[in-house]
């Protein structure tokens, strides 16, 4: 077992006699894991504790006492320093001889350094997110003031002072104008605010995008998207998203402004690939992310302005059938 987990983790046993620790068992793995090699642990359990970070000393402390006194397993997560390196472990052991004044434990020495810095990846993930969120929620409420605002200011000229008869038809149908364009405003930003379902499924949820992006946002999105099949509600979700966020950077680009999309679906893995002739003027952070996203799927996307000044992004996403139908809204 001990050779099973090479670099990984370390089997112990432990003893605390009249508040002294010491290693009394060390697997031969432990220079790998904690960076003091088992002789040494074995000769004095202080060279493991002088590698315990100082801001998590107490809680070690803590953890392994409470343990010692209710005879309760010993589960510990921390940082160590050692050759420079910031490493987290956690630490699982339980009580093998509970007494009074002696206590053995027998347990595992875990490297989770990567499960942690995946969690901080994931973590910076959700800010981009957040942040590209915020940026969305900024646009859609310049758009509304800035049309509403002139609307309403010129509306309320007409409206401050009788015109003169010869001009009162005019003005009534200018009145009008304004007032319908406020409410096909409203109309557009209400749709960018709550797309479509995936009620029906990805494929149907693709199609309803792809005809608001071109009703609305002026763009001439060609979709070419072929029977999907069932898929995880998650992952429906997440490509769903990926692929409005992608529409989004493209929208307002320019009047009629073309555009591919292709999705198409192989055992074990979904493909999409979005191709326009112009790319956002914040391509690097629109790329940034939806490498975000994909990472989130385990995927990967491609995303970049091409040799002839258009745009591409590429999304491979490994995907599983569900066992269960996707009835899921998007919330």
């Amino acid at each position: 077992m001990a050779r099973t987990l090479s670099g990984f983790g370390l089997v112990f046993q432990l003893s605390r006699c009249r508040g002294q620790l010491r290693f009394t068992r060390v697997s031969e793995s432990a220079d790998q894991v904690c960076g003091v090699d088992a002789a040494a642990l074995l000769h004095s359990a202080a060279h493991f504790t002088a590698c315990i970070h100082d801001a998590d000393r107490a809680d070690f402390d803590a953890a392994l006492q409470s343990s010692a006194v209710h005879g309760l397993p010993w589960n510990w997560e921390g940082r160590i320093l050692t050759a420079g390196e910031v490493k987290w472990i956690n630490i699982r052991a339980t009580v093998s001889q509970p007494q009074a004044d002696h206590t053995v434990w027998d347990g595992i020495m875990l490297n989770i350094s990567h499960t942690r810095r995946r969690e901080a990846a994931l973590r910076d993930m959700a800010a981009v997110l957040e942040q590209s969120c915020e940026a969305q929620r900024q646009r859609l409420a310049r758009q509304l003031h800035d049309h509403l605002a002139h609307a309403l200011a010129e509306l309320g000229e007409h409206l401050a002072v009788p015109p003169p008869a010869e001009q009162r038809l005019a003005t009534w149908q200018r009145a009008q104008q304004l007032a319908r364009g406020c409410a096909a405003v409203a109309d557009r930003l209400a749709v960018q605010l709550h797309r479509a379902t995936l009620a029906d499924g990805l494929h149907a949820a693709l199609r309803a995008l792809a005809h608001e992006v071109t009703a609305q946002d002026d763009v001439r999105l060609t979709l070419h998207c072929g029977d999907l099949g069932p898929l995880e509600a998650g992952t429906a979700r997440q490509i769903f998203r990926f692929t409005e966020q992608a529409l989004q950077a493209i929208a307002g680009l320019q009047p009629g402004l073309p555009a591919d999309l292709r999705v198409t679906r192989q055992p074990g893995l979904l493909t999409l690939e979005l191709l326009t002739s112009a790319s956002p003027p914040q391509s690097a952070a629109v790329c940034q992310t939806l490498r975000a996203r994909a990472l989130l799927l385990g995927g990967a996307a491609d995303c970049g302005v091409t040799a002839d000044a258009g745009w591409r992004v590429a999304l491979r996403v490994p995907v599983a059938q569900a066992e269960a139908a996707v009835g899921t809204q998007l919330g």
